[in-house]
Order: structure tokens, then C-alpha cells, then sequence
């Protein structure tokens, strides 16, 4: 968890550089950041920008892969579990009494 938490301080530290738009702009929202003022052209990004958005990225992909794959296990687990259930249900049905 202590990766996590990583991950989210340094997500934190990208959104506050870049979380408040010139006051005029076309996405002046109040303070409120939209995608558009998060993500500027990769062209004018600093190194140092490009470099931890780039990091961020790739964490947060590999965070949602594990993610995902233990949601599919948990689904593949689960509908194993039904399968046998409605086989043997199946079966037991078909058994003369």
C-alpha cells in the first residue's frame, strides 16, 4: 500500500502544477482543472514534467492491469464455483428416485 500512496503523492504534486488556469482562459472553470489544463501539449512539458507524468502513467497502467486480472480471477473463481453447482444440480435432476 505504501506504493499506492506513492502513486497518488505524485499524482497530486502533477495536478496542483497544473491545476488552476489563467484567470480569461477558455477553460477558466473557477479553480476547478480540466483535462485540457492537465495535460498540455507533450511539446512544452519540462523534462522533469514529461519524465514523472511518463512514471505516473506506467504506474497507474500497472496498478489497473493488477487490478483487473484480480477482478478476473475473483469472476473466474466465482463462476467456476457456479458451473459445478449447476452441473451437479443438473445431475442430481436427472437421477431416478
Amino acid at each position: 500500500m505504501a506504493d499506492d500512496k506513492d502513486v497518488i503523492g505524485k499524482a497530486d504534486a502533477l495536478l496542483r502544477r497544473h491545476s488552476l488556469a489563467a484567470p480569461g482562459s477558455p477553460s477558466d472553470t473557477g479553480g476547478v482543472p480540466l483535462l485540457t489544463d492537465l495535460v498540455p501539449d507533450p511539446a512544452v512539458l519540462s523534462e522533469a514534467d514529461a519524465a514523472l507524468a511518463k512514471e505516473i502513467a506506467q504506474q497507474v497502467r500497472q496498478e489497473m492491469e493488477a487490478r483487473l486480472l484480480a477482478e478476473i480471477e475473483r469472476m473466474r473463481t466465482e463462476l467456476g464455483g457456479a458451473l459445478e453447482a449447476a452441473i451437479a444440480e443438473a445431475l442430481a435432476r436427472r437421477q431416478p428416485k
